[in-house]
C-alpha cells in the first residue's frame, strides 16, 4: 500500500509498505512471498531520496517472512499493528520474532545498514556528504559473503558519479553474523516501507544532522527505487592487517569488545621497544603505555584479543546514535526500533563489562555521552537485553570511583549515575520487560516509576556544572522482588548548601570547568547497609557529603537489595529551568538544557574496590595537643577496664603506661581525615607513628599533629590558669599560717605526751604508719577515712576550697595545683589505684568539671 511499480522503477509515498510476491493474488498467501537467498551474493538498487527529509525513513530490508508458530505452521498474528499478515521482524513489530537485515534504512541526511544487532549506524552528515550528494540519486550495493556456506560479512557501498561511501561493518561479531546463515540459506523476503514520524522520536536515524523536522508535508515526498538486482558477491578485499599463522594467511583486526590486558615481555621484547611497533599480531592488538595511564593497569605493554576480519581495515571505537529499544506504533506503520549494540568497558575490578545505549560514544575506559542519551552495563555483548546479562554491581562494603567532566552540562541539565535494581520482576518474580516503559528499556524500573515498574534506587550522582546531589531511596518490602511503592523523595544531599564547594570556576572548591573524581563508599556493619560517603576530589581539594540526615533504619531497608546486587544506569537528561528547579536552583536560573548548553560529558577512569567494611566503628582517641600520645587510638584492653577508664558522653579520661590522658570518642574511619583536616588548618606539624591493631598497646595514627585543637577549650577555662594576683593571696596567706600554727602546736602536744610516758618495752605498740604513696593518696582523696592512729587533718570545707583555689583544675593524685596539662612526660606521684568508688567518682568530677 502507498506507492506504485513501472518496469524496474518503484515510487513510494509516505506511510507505504510493500513486499515482493512470486505471484498476484487477492489475499496474502504466505507461499506466495518471494524467498531471496542472497548468501554469496549482492543486492543492487538506484534511490532517489532527494524528496525525503528529516524524521523519515525509506527502509530496505530482508526479514525471514512468513512467520511461524511453535508448531512450524505458518501465522498470520493476531495483533499485527498495522503490519501485512505474517509479519515478523527482530523487534517484534506485529507481535512475532525473526531474523532481520537492513540494507538500507535513510533519508536524505543519513543512511545505515544493519545486520541485526551489529554494525554501528552511519548517519553523520559531514562523512556521507564528503563522498555523496544526498539530493541526487545513488547506486547501493550490499555484498553478504560466505566461506563454506557461513555469513562471514557484510559490505555496503554506497556510489555516486564516480565517487562511493563504504559501510563495511567491521564492529559485527563472527559468531553473530555465523546465526544468521541458517535464514540467508533458507530464503528471506523483501520489505519496503517508508515512514516517520517527530525528530524527538527519529533522532535514533539522523540527530545530528536532523535537528527540529517531522517527516510531515513537503518533507515527506516521494522516494523512487529502480533497477533492484540480485548477482555473485565480489571477493573479498585483502584490506585489513593481517598476520600468518600455522593455518594459512589470517586476516585479523582490531576487537573493540574486547579487555585489555597486561603482556608480559618475553625474549629481548623490551630492550628492543617491540611493544611500540607490534600493532596488530598473532591474534592480538598490543598498545604501549610507558606504564602511566594504562587501560590494562599498572604496564608498559597491553594487550588484547583481535578478531579475524570478514574485509576491511581496523574497527573504530563503538559510537552510538540511536535510542535504546523501545516500541511505538502509528496508524500506517510500527516504527522499529533500531538494533543494539555493545561496547566493551573497562571497569577496573570487574572481570568484563560491556556498555549498551544511545547518544554517545566507548572507547577503553572512557564513555562519552551526549545529551538524550541513556546506557546500561551488561555482563556479555549479546545483541539483545537480556535479563540474565545485566551486570548487577555488589557495592556494600565497598567503593566506587570514577572521573567526570561536567564542564560543558550546564544548568537544567541532569548527567545521572545512579544504581536500580534491574531487572524489574513481576508479582510472580519473573523478569518483567514492562508494557509503558515511556522511552526507557527493557525492565527498567526505578524509585520513581518511570516506565512503569517500581524498585530500589541509588543516585551516586545527579550533577551539572553547577550543582551536585547524592540520594538514596528505599522501597517497602517486595514480594518475589516485586515492589509496590518507593520514596520518590528519598534521602538527599548536595552541595548547594554550601555555596563555594561546587561550581565553574577557580573560586570553588570543586571547579567544574575541569575534570574531578568522585568516590562514593557503601559502608555495612554485620552485613548491614549503616552509611554512605561520597567524596569529591581534585587537585588536593575535596568535599564530602556524609549522608548523615539518613537514619540508620532508612539505610537497613537497602541492604537486602545491595547485597543480591543492583545494575548500573547512566543517563543524561534535562529540561526546562522551571522543571529541574528541584536539583541547581539556586545558584541556577532561567536557563534551559539545550544546545550549547547541553554538551556532551564524559566519564572514565571507573573502578570497584573493597572498603567500608566497618561503619563507623567507635574509638577512643588521645585528643589532646600537648600530649605526647595525641591522635592515639586508646587499647580496647584500657577502655574496657574501669579501673582505668571513665567517661562522660564523647569525652573520656583513661590511665594507662603510668600516665593519665584525655580522650575523645570518634569514628575510627575518620580519625586520620580529622587529623588532617586540622593539619590543613595549619594547626601542628609534628608526626606521630603508624597505625596498628594491637588490642594491648597504644595505635598511633600516621599523620601530623596539629598541636592546638584545644585552645578553644583552653579559652574556656584560660580564667583557671591566670597567675594569681596580690589581692587574691590573702586567703592562702592566713590559711598557710592557721596551718603551721596547727602543726607546730601539733608536735609540741606529740613531744610533751611522749615525754610524759614511761617506755615500757613489751607493752607498746609503735603506732602503724602509711607508706608515701598512701599518704599522697589520703590528701588527694579527701573521702577517704583516715587511719586511727593518724592525727585527725583539718579540712577545709568544699565552699572554702572552691574559694581558695578559684583558678585551678584539681588533678586527682597530682602534687598540688597544677596547669591543665596531661602528657606521658607528667607521670604521677605514687599513682593511685582506679579500683575504688571514690577514684571513678573522681573521673567523673574532673569530666564534670571541665564540661562546666
Amino acid at each position: 500500500d502507498g506507492g506504485n511499480a513501472d518496469g524496474d522503477r518503484l515510487t513510494l509515498r509516505h506511510n507505504a509498505g510493500l513486499s515482493v510476491l512470486t505471484s498476484c493474488e487477492q489475499d496474502w498467501k504466505p507461499d506466495a512471498i518471494a524467498q531471496f537467498k542472497l548468501l554469496g551474493k549482492a543486492i543492487t538498487f538506484t534511490v532517489d531520496l532527494s524528496n525525503v527529509g528529516c524524521a523519515c525513513n525509506l527502509a530496505f530490508y530482508l526479514i525471514s517472512m512468513p512467520a511461524r508458530d511453535s508448531s512450524g505452521k505458518y501465522n498470520q498474528g493476531s495483533d499485527r499493528q498495522g503490519q501485512p499478515p505474517y509479519y515478523c521482524d527482530a523487534n517484534m513489530v506485529g507481535g512475532q520474532w525473526c531474523p532481520e537485515i537492513d540494507i538500507m534504512e535513510a533519508n536524505n541526511h543519513a543512511f545505515q545498514s544493519t545486520p541485526h544487532s551489529c554494525e554501528t549506524p552511519m548517519n553523520e552528515a559531514q562523512a556521507l556528504s564528503s563522498a555523496l550528494t544526498p539530493h541526487v540519486t545513488f547506486d547501493v550495493r550490499t555484498d553478504f559473503f560466505q566461506n563454506d556456506g557461513m555469513l562471514t560479512g557484510m559490505r555496503t557501498t554506497l556510489s555516486q558519479e564516480g565517487r562511493s561511501f563504504v559501510l563495511k561493518h567491521l564492529t559485527c561479531d563472527a559468531d553473530y553474523l555465523a546465526k544468521l546463515t541458517d535464514a540467508m540459506s533458507d530464503g528471506m523476503s523483501l520489505r519496503i516501507t517508508y515512514w516517520g514520524r517527530s525528530a524527538s522520536t527519529m533522532a535514533w536515524l539522523d540527530a545530528p544532522p536532523c535537528h527540529s523536522e517531522a517527516c510531515t508535508g513537503s518533507n515527506a515526498g516521494e522516494a523512487v527505487l529502480r533497477n533492484i538486482t540480485v548477482s555473485k558477491a565480489a571477493d573479498l578485499p585483502d584490506d585489513s592487517t593481517s598476520t600468518e599463522s600455522g593455518e594459512g594467511h589470517q586476516k585479523w583486526i582490531a576487537d573493540p569488545w574486547a579487555k585489555w590486558e597486561c603482556h608480559h615481555y618475553v625474549g629481548n621484547q623490551q630492550a628492543t621497544n617491540w611493544c611500540k611497533r607490534a600493532g596488530i599480531e598473532g591474534g592480538f592488538e598490543y598498545k604501549y603505555t610507558g606504564g602511566e595511564g594504562a587501560q590494562c593497569g599498572p604496564c608498559w605493554c597491553c594487550k588484547r584479543k583481535a578478531k579475524l576480519a570478514p574485509g576491511g581495515a581496523t574497527a573504530p571505537a563503538v559510537t552510538w546514535n540511536s535510542p535504546e529499544p523501545a516500541v511505538t506504533t502509528t496508524m500506517a506503520v510500527t516504527t522499529k526500533p533500531p538494533p543494539l549494540t555493545k561496547g566493551a568497558l573497562d571497569i577496573r575490578g570487574v572481570d568484563s563489562s560491556y556498555v549498551a545505549g544511545t547518544a554517545g560514544s566507548v572507547e577503553g575506559g572512557a564513555l562519552t555521552i551526549r545529551h538524550n542519551a541513556g546506557f546500561t552495563i551488561f555482563t556479555e555483548r549479546a545483541q539483545t537485553w537480556e535479563p540474565d546479562n545485566i551486570e548487577e554491581f555488589k557495592l556494600l562494603g565497598k567503593i566506587i570511583s570514577y572521573t567526570v567532566d561536567l564542564s560543558k552540562v550546564g544548568c537544567a541539565c541532569n548527567l545521572a549515575f545512579y544504581l536500580i535494581a534491574m531487572p524489574a520482576r513481576d508479582m510472580q518474580g519473573e523478569p518483567s520487560p514492562g508494557t509503558n516503559r515511556q522511552g526507557q528499556p527493557p525492565y527498567y524500573c526505578d524509585a520513581n516509576m518511570v516506565g512503569g515498574q517500581w524498585c530500589p534506587e541509588i543516585d551516586i550522582m545527579e550533577a551539572n556544572n553547577h550543582a551536585f546531589q547524592a540520594t538514596l531511596h528505599r522501597c517497602d518490602p517486595a514480594v518475589h522482588k516485586h515492589y509496590t511503592y518507593c520514596d520518590r523523595g528519598g534521602c538527599e544531599q548536595t552541595t548547594r548548601t554550601k555555596s563555594d564547594a561546587y561550581g565553574p570556576g577557580s573560586q570553588y572548591n570543586i571547579d567544574t570547568t575541569h575534570p574531578f573524581e568522585v568516590e562514593t563508599e557503601f559502608l555495612k556493619n554485620d552485613g548491614v547497609l549503616s552509611g554512605m560517603r561520597t567524596v569529591l576530589r581534585q587537585e588536593g581539594r575535596h568535599e564530602t557529603m556524609e549522608h548523615s540526615n539518613c537514619n540508620k533504619a532508612y539505610l537497613a531497608k537497602l541492604s537486602a537489595v545491595m547485597s543480591a546486587g543492583m545494575s548500573l544506569r547512566i543517563t543524561y537528561w534535562g529540561g526546562e529551568a522551571q522543571t529541574m528547579a528541584w536539583m541547581d536552583v539556586p545558584p541556577c536560573g532561567g536557563a534551559g538544557c539545550q544546545g550549547s548548553n547541553a554538551g556532551p560529558a564524559v566519564i572514565s577512569n571507573l573502578e570497584i574496590k573493597r572498603g567500608g567494611s566497618v561503619d563507623r566503628e567507635l574509638v577512643w582517641v588521645v585528643w589532646d595537643p600537648k600530649d605526647d600520645l595525641y591522635g592515639t587510638i586508646a587499647p580496647r584492653s584500657v577502655v574496657a577496664d574501669t579501673d582505668k577508664f571513665a567517661s562522660m558522653g564523647v569525652e573520656g579520661i583513661a590511665t594507662w603506661d603510668g600516665a593519665r590522658h584525655f580522650l575523645r570518642q570518634l569514628p575510627r574511619s575518620s580519625v586520620m581525615t580529622r587529623l588532617k583536616e586540622a593539619m590543613a588548618a595549619g594547626r601542628g606539624a609534628e608526626t606521630v607513628t603508624t597505625d596498628c591493631d594491637d588490642p594491648d598497646s597504644p595505635c598511633d595514627v600516621s599523620v601530623r599533629r596539629e598541636s592546638s585543637y584545644f585552645n578553644s577549650l583552653l579559652a574556656k577555662y584560660s580564667p583557671l590558669a591566670t597567675p594569681l594576683s596580690a589581692s587574691d593571696m590573702w586567703p592562702l596567706h592566713i590559711l598557710l599560717l592557721l596551718g603551721t600554727a596547727l602543726l607546730v602546736g601539733g608536735a609540741a602536744l606529740l613531744f610533751v605526751r611522749r615525754r610524759s610516758k614511761p617506755n615500757r618495752a613489751g607493752n607498746v605498740t609503735p603506732p602503724k604508719r602509711e607508706s608515701g604513696s598512701q599518704a599522697a593518696f589520703a590528701r588527694a582523696s579527701p573521702s577517704r577515712p583516715t587511719s586511727s592512729s593518724s592525727p585527725a587533718m583539718p579540712k577545709t570545707p568544699p565552699q572554702q576550697e572552691s574559694q581558695a583555689l578559684p583558678k585551678v583544675l584539681p588533678m586527682p593524685g597530682g602534687e598540688g595545683p597544677s596547669p591543665m596539662r596531661r602528657s606521658r612526660s607528667s607521670q604521677m606521684m605514687s599513682p593511685p589505684r582506679m579500683g575504688t568508688a571514690s577514684s571513678r567518682q573522681e573521673l567523673l568530677s574532673l569530666l564534670e568539671s571541665a564540661a562546666e
